[in-house]
């Protein structure tokens, strides 16, 4: 390249330069600038489950109740600590009940930047969940002089539930287009608060007055009444798993739907009458909660990330 290019080659790249500075003079931007500062960058707003909450729930309780032993009474009359009748079957005995719930829940979540959440929660819900299963019963035993004496029981098992609360552990994941809503599993520790009772009627017809034959027939007979109740309250510690969804809706606010599976295992139970002796069953217990509700979260419901 001779002398008069290299001049040429020069001068172009001199005015090239003065051109992209001039540019850059009329946008505004300084050569050599930093970015802007973060407060003026554009924040991305996302929905935060970290934090304490406090709410109510409404629900619907089912209960599986099975029941296993035998109560008996000695019947009035003659028989009268002669013979003692069974006034429910041998057999296991399964009935359910249900009834509704209301109650309260409250816990603290914490979320980590790849939107799972671990979290606690307790709730503890009034009852009134309750089932029976009804008991009759009859047949012949043998009475004083060797004649028969007929007995027919009428009975009602029944279980009330008053009272349910748990503990667990909940671990979850957000999602939505802002991480608005949560699908968790739960397990933990429950409680449950029963009351049991066995109460009916005995009905002995016994003879009264034999014959003198031989052997000796029946002249006369009666009926004698036997009424028993026996009752017991107790209180079961077992485990729960369960499953749920909650949503945010306007402000610090959010609305849940949830499931759990309860059991308490099965648990020797003595059941007291005023009259007669004591009598134990065994009774395994299970329960299938469903419940919606509500929670007021304390914690700022957005957080802010910049990009």
């Amino acid at each position: 390249m001779n002398a008069w290019s290299r001049v040429v080659y020069a001068a172009v790249a001199v005015g090239m330069a003065n051109v992209s500075c001039a540019g850059a003079a009329d946008l505004g931007v300084e050569i050599g600038a930093q970015p802007p500062p973060l407060a003026f960058r554009a924040p991305l707003r996302f929905f935060s489950w970290s934090g304490c909450y406090l709410g109510g729930h409404l629900g619907w309780a089912l209960a599986n109740n099975d029941l296993t032993g035998s109560a008996f009474v000695a019947p009035a009359g003659p028989l009268n600590n002669q013979s003692f009748v069974y006034v429910t079957d041998t057999l296991p005995i399964n009935f359910g009940s249900n009834g509704f719930l209301i109650g309260g829940q409250g816990g603290c979540n914490l979320e980590f930047t790849n939107r799972l959440v671990i979290g606690f929660e307790v709730d503890a819900a009034w009852a009134n969940a309750s089932g029976s299963s009804q008991q009759l019963r009859g047949g012949t035993v043998i009475g004083p002089l060797g004649l028969p004496t007929t007995v027919n029981t009428a009975s009602t098992l029944a279980t009330k539930t008053d009272f349910i609360a748990t503990a667990t552990a909940r671990l979850g994941y957000a999602f939505g287009s802002v991480g608005q809503g949560l699908i968790y599993g739960k397990g933990g520790a429950a409680w449950i608060a029963n009351r049991d009772s066995l109460t009916g009627q005995l009905l002995a017809t016994a003879c009264v007055l034999p014959t003198a034959d031989q052997p000796p027939k029946c002249q006369t007979s009666a009926n004698f009444l036997t009424p028993f109740n026996w009752t017991s309250r107790e209180t079961r510690t077992g485990w729960t798993i369960g499953v749920g969804v909650e949503w945010a809706i306007v402000g610090n606010w959010t609305i849940k739907g949830e499931y759990n599976y309860l059991d308490f295992g099965t648990r020797t139970v003595t059941l007291i009458d005023r009259d007669l002796d004591p009598t134990s069953v065994s009774i395994r217990q299970t329960v299938n909660e469903f419940k919606f509700g509500g929670n007021y979260r304390f914690a700022a419901p957005f957080q802010s990330l910049y990009y």
